[in-house]
């Protein structure tokens, strides 16, 4: 799994963004692309509203599409509720 460190300049409003840097051994060294502070709050409250098994798939779907932040989000969601990827 992922670690996740958010770095944030000043206070975020619409329009900032996140930046985040990942670990994980075996992950390719590209940074994963920045997400909006609004996109943020909007997977996060989408990720807790689906059932054990549609994060799965939200899941498989970002790591296909190589969306390296959502994957760590769902991530995050999946270990919050011990949910095995």
């Amino acid at each position: 799994m992922s670690q996740l460190t958010i770095y944030q300049h000043g206070m975020l409003d619409e329009g900032s963004h996140v930046f985040v840097q990942t670990s994980e051994i075996g992950m390719e060294s590209r940074a994963p692309a920045p997400i909006s502070d609004s996109d943020l709050r909007d997977f996060t409250t989408y990720l807790k509203n689906c059932t054990d098994s549609q994060v799965k798939g939200v899941y498989d779907k970002e790591r296909a599409a190589r969306r390296d932040m959502y994957v760590i989000l769902v991530e995050q969601e999946a270990a919050r509720r011990n949910i095995e990827l």
